[in-house]
């Protein structure tokens, strides 16, 4: 009904609906009716998507160099947005990938390292699983390209440790806290300060210290140490 009174919000609503089949149905062809409607009017989350639909060949035919056209033309416009929920990471990391395939290594460092920041940002207030994972995924590609620095990283670098046995300490208001992750078969499993968590998906998304996510609180986390 919405949609019907060109009401904006509604055009991305169901465009995500039809996307992601939330009523148990996908229809890709309105999905990418919908997000083309709110695209045409300037929308970049609109707009990435409608890329996607072209570089996964989702009711439109497959079409790589669309897609990153698309891309290429979004960045610039997206890049400098200040709004903490402004689609810079989703773009930026769009782009780092095709800037990795092009052999591009530096550039698609860059941009992995300045989403980085900004969805850091983001995640302290809306722990969304969304956010989280464009993140576990942007630290997993960016450590294809770069060497872990073991002296130097922070929270959500633990991405990589965790996939991975290793022991790890830091500190947060002057106290030491524990934690490690371990192999049960080919998973890994997370234990923070005796806690257990069965992956690092749900460390990083209820690990606390008291009542505190430990999401909110990244900023003031420090003295990241590896252990073993």
């Amino acid at each position: 009904m919405a949609a019907t009174y060109d009401y904006d919000p509604a055009y991305e609503c169901l465009g995500y609906i039809w996307y992601y089949g939330r009523t148990g149905e996908r229809d890709f062809k309105k999905a990418f009716e919908y997000f083309s409607k709110l695209m045409e009017k300037g929308d970049p989350v609109s707009t990435y998507k409608v890329a996607d639909m072209y570089k996964n060949g989702y009711y439109v035919a497959k079409d790589q160099q669309t897609y990153e056209r698309m891309i290429e033309e979004l960045y610039p416009k997206v890049k400098n947005m200040m709004d903490v929920f402004a689609p810079v990471p989703e773009v930026a990391t769009r782009l780092a990938r095709i800037r990795t395939e092009q052999g591009r290594k530096d550039e698609a460092v860059k941009l992995y390292l300045y989403a980085k920041g900004f969805l850091a940002e983001r995640i302290k207030y809306n722990a969304f699983f969304g956010n989280m994972n464009i993140m576990k995924w942007l630290i997993d590609d960016l450590y294809e390209l770069i060497d872990f620095d073991y002296e130097d990283f922070d929270f959500f670098d633990m991405y990589y440790l965790l996939k991975t046995p290793h022991e790890i300490t830091f500190r947060y208001n002057g106290k030491e806290q524990k934690l490690e992750s371990s192999m049960e078969g080919n998973e890994s499993v997370v234990c923070f300060n005796g806690k257990w968590f069965h992956s690092r998906d749900d460390f990083f998304k209820d690990g606390c210290i008291g009542d505190e996510k430990l999401t909110a609180i990244h900023e003031d986390l420090y003295a990241f140490k590896v252990t073993k």
